[in-house]
């Protein structure tokens, strides 16, 4: 995960990029039981060199690992978030840490509760949080971020799809509006609903697709949002599909596909930086 931070003029501090990965921690408390680690590390001069990198978090003694780090940002302080996935058989379990940096520098971090798939943006004062509660289950919080550190509110019950979902998408509003986002795993369809009072409630809304879609990804663009998807719907070739929005996820129109009729199709990658947003 690799976010861009604009120059700090209270430091005298230039544009600098900050990676955050999963590795190996090549720490172990038995023979027979690996460690995974979180690590950050950062760039001066446009990724020509790097520091070394700091070990932020070492997994607990058991089989577990870290995945789907994700990055938002509010003026000098870098929030990462992820879960921590136990992979024991016998006591499987996921759950979600959100972090914070202060420039390049990590600042501590907070369990936010269980859940897996967090998806983070920063808005105003607030820090909004998406996640997949259980396999059908889409959870909410919201935080305030007026000093680093983010103040979490109670937990919220966003959407109970009817089959297992993915990708948990937020798109919040100036007007206290929240939009999630979700891809079932089983009928490809992007389900949406919406809150109306600051992430109290949340109701459906109509189905922004309703068949074929997979690894769904949400970017800001500067003045339009985009839904980036994978498209099944003509086996077996598969597209990168693209809806555009231009009144804040109310509507959306399709727009020209980034790949059209690919054989096979991995993970892909759109960075935007607009709202002080990552993905990966």
């Amino acid at each position: 995960m690799l976010t861009a931070l604009p120059p700090d003029s209270a430091t005298g501090a230039g544009w600098r990029l900050l990676l955050s990965f999963v590795a190996d921690s090549f720490s172990y408390p038995t023979t027979s039981m690996s460690k995974r680690g979180l690590f950050s590390s950062f760039s001066t001069d446009e990724g020509l060199s790097w520091s070394a990198p700091q070990l932020l978090y070492v997994s607990r003694p058991e089989d577990q690992t870290f995945e789907d780090l994700a990055f938002a940002r509010r003026g000098n302080v870098t929030y990462l978030a992820y879960h921590e996935l136990s992979q024991n058989s016998g006591n499987p379990s996921a759950r979600i840490y959100c972090g914070w940096f202060i420039g390049t520098d990590w600042a501590g971090q907070r369990e936010v509760g269980s859940g897996r798939s967090p998806n983070i943006v920063v808005l105003g004062d607030s820090l909004y949080l998406g996640y997949l509660a259980a396999d059908t289950l889409v959870g909410f919080r919201k935080a305030l971020i007026t000093s680093a550190e983010p103040a979490w509110y109670s937990s919220v019950r966003a959407f109970t799809a009817p089959e297992p979902v993915s990708d948990p998408q937020l798109l919040p509003r100036v007007d206290g509006s929240i939009s999630i986002f979700c891809c079932g795993r089983n009928s490809g369809r992007i389900y949406h609903c919406r809150s109306t009072d600051g992430g109290i409630t949340f109701t459906r809304q109509d189905d922004i697709v309703t068949s074929g879609a997979a690894s769904l990804r949400l970017y800001y663009g500067g003045v339009r949002h985009y839904l980036f998807y994978k498209d099944h719907s003509n086996s077996p070739l598969t597209r990168l599909n693209a809806l555009v929005s231009s009144d804040l996820g109310t509507t959306w129109q399709p727009g020209n596909p980034p790949v059209a009729d690919a054989l096979t199709m991995g993970s892909y990658t759109v960075a935007s930086s607009a709202n002080g947003q990552e993905h990966d």
